[in-house]
């Protein structure tokens, strides 16, 4: 069993993105949480978060992207290209823009293992996501005890450059974008493997105890292992009970033009297959 600790919820913070939007001014708005599944930009969110954003065909149409934390807390903001969503299920992933190091090779990025193994009912989880951007600091990293079961507060400050062209955030116009993290804890009350109804919830989702605020929608839900089962999806307002989307509803959704480090040439491919070319780490496939 591993023990959430504020140390390794850090580590893990390098892997777990801001989703953002971008004004015209350059301004950027949280709109949820994301999490690289693979080094070289691929993240899955909840699909509430991006789909407005997107055509039909999963383009960016809406200045949508993350911010991904590269060096000592510096910022990079990286375009969503494409994106592939479940039907039916709250799961998307998204491919988003790269960028090199100073040597010319492609930037790897941090990723989350997952896990497709059964979970049970009154297991321990926690789930790390970002959840408001209006606060300025001074330092890099800002960290509250709340309350040492149940949540821990951070605030990030990071300086954004773009790699993404024809965006209002440049190398030259940096941008300070601040946004709070949280830690919760909880622990599995229900699954519902076939659905929790036919509307809100038709999809294998999980339900827990564990609080979730607005901007935790696409944020990962880690089991004691410290793998990503889920990603958070709901509360219902006069509600304890989270619901977050199991991650397997996403092993057959795919990306057009996906390059791998293994094979540069662009092609569709799906989550399960990345898997296949330990592009994606999923422990039980």
């Amino acid at each position: 069993m591993t023990t959430i600790t504020l140390e390794n919820a850090t580590e893990a913070f390098k892997a777990i993105t801001p989703v953002v939007k971008v004004a015209l001014d350059g301004q950027l708005t949280l709109i949820g949480t994301a999490f690289f599944i693979t080094g070289t930009g691929v993240v899955m969110t909840a699909k509430h978060v991006i789909l407005d954003n997107l055509t039909e065909g999963g383009n960016d149409i809406g200045g949508i992207g993350v911010i991904s934390m590269y060096g000592q807390m510096a910022g990079v903001y990286r375009s969503f290209k494409r994106s592939s969503w479940h039907s039916r299920a709250d799961i998307a992933i998204s491919e988003t823009a790269q960028f090199r190091e100073p040597n010319g090779e492609v930037a790897r990025n941090p990723v989350l293992s997952m896990s497709a193994l059964p979970q049970r009912k009154g297991e321990l989880v926690s789930s790390q996501f970002f959840h408001d951007s209006t606060l300025s600091v001074d330092r890099s990293i800002i960290t509250e005890q709340l309350n040492p079961l149940k949540e821990w507060a951070f605030r990030f400050e990071f300086k954004v450059n773009s790699v993404a062209p024809n965006t209002p955030i440049t190398a030259d116009v940096v941008r300070k974008f601040s946004p709070a993290a949280r830690i919760t804890h909880g622990t599995l009350t229900n699954y519902y493997a076939r659905g929790r109804d036919t509307v809100m919830l038709p999809f294998p989702a999980f339900e827990s105890n564990m609080p979730i605020y607005a901007g935790a929608s696409g944020g990962p839900v880690f089991n004691t292992q410290g793998e990503v089962i889920a990603i958070n999806c709901t509360r219902f307002e006069g509600s304890d009970a989270s619901y977050h989307t199991d991650i397997i509803c996403a092993l057959d959704l795919s990306i057009e033009n996906t390059i791998t480090l293994q094979d540069r040439t662009p092609r569709s491919r799906t989550v399960r297959e990345l898997a296949s070319l330990s592009e994606v780490k999923i422990v039980g496939l």
